[in-house]
């Protein structure tokens, strides 16, 4: 899995990125790696998102098949993208609907 230190504002400068037009296929999340104003980076933006993975399946509602856990892990993620974003901005990882999708909770 790739991910990216990004913002709303898109991805920060220095950060792994992957070709654009893998955007839509890519397992990859975009995640703010600010630590202060001049400190950021992918290695903070990663544990941050594994921290969020970890307790999506803490609250998992949905009986874990495993040999489809990784299938359904990509579906999970990519059905997340917001469609009317652009480029990189697809990948902006929303902790809060991830928790909430696996926990089966309604999200707007």
């Amino acid at each position: 899995m790739i991910i990216i230190n990004m913002t709303s504002d898109g991805v920060v400068p220095g950060s792994t990125r992957i070709a654009e037009k893998d955007i839509d296929v890519a397992l990859a999340a975009g995640f703010d790696g600010a630590v202060t104003d001049d400190v950021t980076g992918t290695s903070f933006s990663s544990p941050r998102v594994g921290w969020f993975l970890a307790a999506g399946e803490a609250v998992r509602t949905k009986d874990l098949d495993l040999d489809r856990w990784a299938i359904e892990f990509r579906q999970q993620l990519r059905s997340l993208r917001d469609p009317q974003a652009s480029n990189y901005l697809k990948l902006l990882f929303d902790p809060v609907r991830y928790v909430k999708a696996q926990a089966q909770l309604p999200n707007p």
